[in-house]
Parts: structure tokens; C-alpha cells; sequence
């Protein structure tokens, strides 16, 4: 796989009080892939514009960059004040937790991810209300001696920290990524395993679990689902251009849960798609993407697909837009929220544009389009019999990446984003937008959602005047 070190991340510096104010300025590490930033028109940072959600910049022009995110990118720390999240992996400093045999944690936030010096111990990932522990069940065979802070390429192409646990010259290894929300644990095969399964335990005291055949088992405690556990993608070690057809990725596999001998144990068994496993042109080492991470709260969003009509997936991290064997046909639809924050001028935009991630690499010709939605939806009703119709297209891309990586996707939503600031109901902006395949019958594509705390997608407005009013917000989405 070839190697992405184009550099993901801004580093940026600004921390905010619980108001909203700006306060002493830190470093952070920051979500944006954006032209404004690497030109360096960004001049000044204007902090009252700053929420979870949201930043704003002077540019070296005149004119102003807002920035609006599908998932905060900051948490509230023990001063009461809020501050970025560094996603950086460190040493243990708790003397408490060292004694207990855990070696590494993510760097800041309200979100702890607790990684053990072997793998006899589970990860722990823990808030102020909720511990989770967890790690993969091995086979006999499946020895693993090794854990190693390391940077290394993801499944995406990315090189990024990550704790590693084995090394290529056993039979599995499994590399831990740091989210905003938790961790992305990557489950490397070296060789075919023997089997199709992937097991792991989970310990989560007073809860309960759903499983609705959507790609991800979520734990449910008196307030709700407050964690999900995603696996999905199965990729190879093909380093060469390639085709949907050539099956170097497969996004086939089933996910199942039981009750473990312990009240607060349960068995999570993901089966993989074992004729990928088994084909002759798949290139081992095999990587499988999963993901154990807390819910936050997010632009609302939801995918539908055609041969899994009653399923909802509104907390899946990924999106099939286009045409899948397994899916079906696929869309995506996406709410944003400008009037939740911002007062502005229709005319004082001068362009904006929503970006987000594609993860397949293909090299094929995918042609993908944003389309307004013409009625209301609720996410977390949303399937495929009940989808909301929708009518103009206000964005195209033809997605042909070619790169056998992630790729950068951004629309033109600027006409869109006038007409929402213009109406004073919201409703433009409720009814929201569909990302869709044009070509049906063509293949497929994976973005990246509003649930995906490794790649949030965000807004970047561009105005000719600052917003005449600004709504601090610490919840996108209440309710």
C-alpha cells in the first residue's frame, strides 16, 4: 500500500472558556485539510466565534473563514473550561493505573483510552459516566509477545500513532488508533487464521445491548446508547492501482453478540467474508477495521441501503454511497446546522464547501452527487421504505482516486448554503441533503460520516463580513 504522509492535521493554537470567550492560548491538535489553511490566509483567529463545533478566522484578504464541524472537537476539562482534544498517544502518567499494568493513554480529552503493557489485560476507554473494557479473543495459535508505541499506515493509507500489539512475524497483531471518541483497533492477519471469525470480549457493568443488522452491536444504559462497537472493512495489501471488480476490499461481514459467563461480559463475533479471505489475488497481510467508541453528539445523519431496507444506521462511521453487492444501492442522508449557530447574511457568502473522506482508493470512475431534500426525517427512524424523496442536485463530484488511499472529497454547497441562511423557518437547512450515486448500476464508494471521529467531516463558509450573531452551542444535536 503506498504510503500517505501528506499531513492530515493543523496544528493550531486556542483554547476557550465555558462561555464561549477566549482564553490563554495552547496548542492543539486540529481536523483541517483545507486550501485557506495551507495558503496560509488565515491571519487572525477570531475567538468569539468558538464553540465545539465551530471557529472562525480573519483572512490575509479581508475576508472570513468559518469553520463548522459534524462532532466536537473539543471537551470540557476538569477548570470547567473547554479545550481541544489531542489525540497524541503518551505514557501512563497515573501512578495507580501504572501499578496495575497499563503502559499507554491518549494524550487529552474527557474521553480516557488506557492501553495495558500486554495484551493479558483489556483496553480500557472510560468517561465520566461509563468504563468499557475490552480486547480480542485469540486462538491458541494466535501468540502475541510484543507491544510497541509506533507509527505505521492504517488501512486508509494514513500514517498515524498507534499501539501495537505483535508484530509481523506472528500470526495476528492488532493496532490500536486514537478517535475523539475512543479507539479504531485494526485486527492485521498476517496469514489466513484458519477461520472467518473475529472475536472479542467486551465488559460494560448495567447495560444492554442491540444488535439491528446494521454493522455495529451499541450498549444502552439508562440514558440511552452511549457506545457502539463498528467493524466493517476488510482490506488487503494489493500496493498497485486497482478496480471494485479486482476484490482487494470487501465490506461483507456479519456481526453477532451473546452474553458471556460474567453479568457484565459479552462475546462480539464478527464474520468476515471468507471468500475475500480465500481468493487467490488477496494480498496478505489482511487488515480489518473495527472501532469501540463513545456516542457524541453530532450533525444528525443516516444511511440507507436497498437490500437491507428496515436497517438504521445513523451511528455507523462509514457511508456505501453508489452500488454494492451486499448492500444494495446506497445514500447517504446529511442535516447541517448554520442557523443553529450562526446569524448571517445570505450575501455574505462568498463560497462554502463540505468536506469529507473517501476510504476505498478506487480507480474506477464513480460519480456522486448532493441532491436537496424535500421533506422531513429523523435519523434515527430512517431506512429505506420510509427515506425522505428529494429533488435538485446542488453538487457533483466524479470520485476517481487511483491512489489506493484515502482521498480528500470537498462540494461546492455555496447556492445551498445562501438558501439556508436566507430562510428564516430553517427548514431548508432541516430537510437537509442526500449524497448519492448517479450511475446506479456502477460500483460503489465508502465516505466517511457523521460519526466518524478518526475523519470528522466539516463546513468551511467563506464570507465577505462576519456572521451578525453567533449562538454558542455545547450539543449540536439535543434531544
Amino acid at each position: 500500500m503506498k504510503k500517505n504522509i501528506k499531513i492530515k492535521f493543523l496544528i493550531i493554537f486556542a483554547i476557550f472558556s465555558l462561555s464561549g470567550c477566549a482564553g490563554t492560548l495552547k496548542p492543539v491538535t486540529e481536523y483541517i485539510d483545507s486550501d485557506m489553511i495551507k495558503s496560509g490566509k488565515h491571519i487572525e483567529k477570531i475567538d468569539e466565534y468558538d464553540s465545539p463545533y465551530t471557529m472562525c478566522y480573519k483572512n490575509s484578504d479581508g475576508t472570513y473563514t468559518v469553520y463548522m464541524f459534524s462532532s466536537p472537537i473539543s471537551f470540557k476539562n476538569e477548570k470547567g473550561q473547554f479545550e481541544y482534544v489531542d489525540n497524541k498517544i503518551i505514557h501512563i502518567k497515573d501512578s495507580k493505573m501504572k501499578k496495575e499494568g497499563y503502559k499507554y493513554q491518549n494524550a487529552k480529552n474527557n474521553i480516557k483510552v488506557l492501553f495495558p503493557e500486554n495484551d493479558s489485560k483489556d483496553i480500557v476507554i472510560k468517561n465520566d459516566e461509563n468504563t468499557i473494557k475490552y480486547s480480542l479473543v485469540k486462538n491458541e495459535s494466535d501468540k502475541i509477545d510484543s507491544v510497541n508505541l509506533t507509527e505505521s499506515e492504517n488501512i486508509f493509507g494514513d500514517v498515524l500513532p498507534n499501539v501495537c500489539y505483535g508484530d509481523e512475524s506472528e500470526n495476528i497483531c492488532v493496532k490500536n488508533y486514537i478517535t475523539k471518541a475512543g479507539v479504531k483497533s485494526e485486527i492485521v492477519l498476517n496469514k489466513y487464521p484458519g477461520t472467518d471469525e473475529i472475536k472479542f470480549k467486551v465488559k460494560s457493568p448495567d447495560s444492554t445491548i442491540e444488535n439491528e443488522n446494521n454493522g455495529y452491536i451499541s450498549f444502552r444504559d439508562e440514558n440511552g446508547i452511549f457506545v457502539t462497537l463498528y467493524g466493517g472493512i476488510q482490506k488487503d495489501s494489493y500496493t498497485e492501482n486497482f478496480e471494485e471488480k479486482d476484490g482487494h476490499i470487501s465490506i461483507k461481514n456479519n456481526v453477532n453478540i451473546k452474553k458471556g459467563i460474567d453479568s457484565d461480559l459479552y462475546i462480539v463475533t464478527f464474520k468476515l467474508d471468507n471468500e475475500f479471505l480465500l481468493n487467490e489475488s488477496t494480498v496478505y497481510p489482511v487488515r480489518f477495521d473495527t472501532s469501540l467508541e463513545f456516542n457524541l453528539s453530532c450533525q444528525p445523519d443516516s444511511q440507507v441501503y436497498s437490500k437491507n431496507p428496515f436497517a438504521n444506521a445513523y451511528l455507523s462511521p462509514v457511508s456505501i454511497i453508489g452500488n454494492n453487492s451486499h448492500f444494495g444501492e446506497g445514500e447517504h442522508y446529511i442535516r447541517f446546522r448554520f442557523n443553529y449557530f450562526f446569524n448571517c447574511k445570505a450575501d455574505s457568502v462568498i463560497s462554502s464547501f463540505y468536506h469529507l473522506k473517501e476510504l476505498t482508493g478506487f480507480s474506477s470512475d464513480k460519480n456522486i452527487s448532493l441532491n436537496q431534500v424535500n421533506d422531513q426525517w429523523t435519523s434515527t427512524d430512517l431506512n429505506w421504505f420510509n427515506k425522505a424523496g428529494f429533488e435538485k442536485e446542488i453538487a457533483n463530484k466524479n470520485v476517481n482516486n487511483g491512489k489506493n488511499h484515502i482521498n480528500d472529497i470537498s462540494f461546492d454547497i455555496t447556492d445551498y448554503t445562501k438558501e439556508c441562511f436566507a430562510d428564516s423557518s430553517w427548514m431548508t437547512e432541516s430537510h437537509g441533503l442526500v449524497l448519492k450515486g448517479i450511475d446506479i448500476d456502477g460500483n460503489y464508494r465508502l465516505f466517511t460520516t457523521h460519526d466518524n471521529y478518526l475523519y470528522p467531516p466539516y463546513i468551511e463558509i467563506n464570507l465577505s463580513e462576519l456572521p451578525k450573531g453567533f449562538q454558542f452551542r455545547g450539543d449540536i444535536n439535543p434531544g
